[in-house]
């Protein structure tokens, strides 16, 4: 028996904030994105992470999600954090950081720790953004769907 051969003419690239939103059943277990749900599996990492303590709090059409700890400390770019699937091996094989999911199915996220906020999808803070100061050790992950 002989098999293919394949060729480079083969391989193609995948966006992978693309192929979420083509397949959000695969990645969050539904057919769409709502804010809980995103919440909630961010949260999880987070609680898997040990970055306690978590909350999770809504506002003027916005999730916030607090962490006591910030989990990205380590994290050169932290817009690579969440333009890009992380493995997360240290959970299940085949599971990846939640960060991409907000990229792929929000309409605006940003991030911040003490040090001020950072606008990782989004040209500019939008009006009705919450007022938010971040503990000195913590991170805070903003986002809003789309409309």
């Amino acid at each position: 028996m002989t098999g293919r051969r394949w060729t480079v003419d083969d391989l193609s690239i995948v966006n992978p904030i693309d192929h979420i939103r083509r397949n959000p059943r695969m990645y969050l277990g539904t057919d769409s994105a709502d804010g809980a749900l995103l919440a909630e599996r961010l949260a999880a990492d987070l609680i898997f992470l040990n970055a306690l303590p978590v909350s999770i709090d809504r506002g003027a059409g916005w999730w916030i999600v607090a962490a006591g700890e910030d989990w990205l400390a380590g994290e050169t770019d932290i817009s690579r954090a969440f333009a890009i699937s992380r493995p997360f091996p240290e959970r299940d094989a085949n599971d990846m950081h939640a960060e991409i999911l907000l990229t792929a199915f929000a309409a605006a996220v940003a991030t911040c720790t003490s040090s001020g906020w950072k606008w990782i999808l989004a040209p500019e803070p939008a009006p009705d953004f919450p007022a938010i100061t971040p503990s000195s050790a913590g991170r805070i992950v903003a986002f809003r769907l789309r409309e």
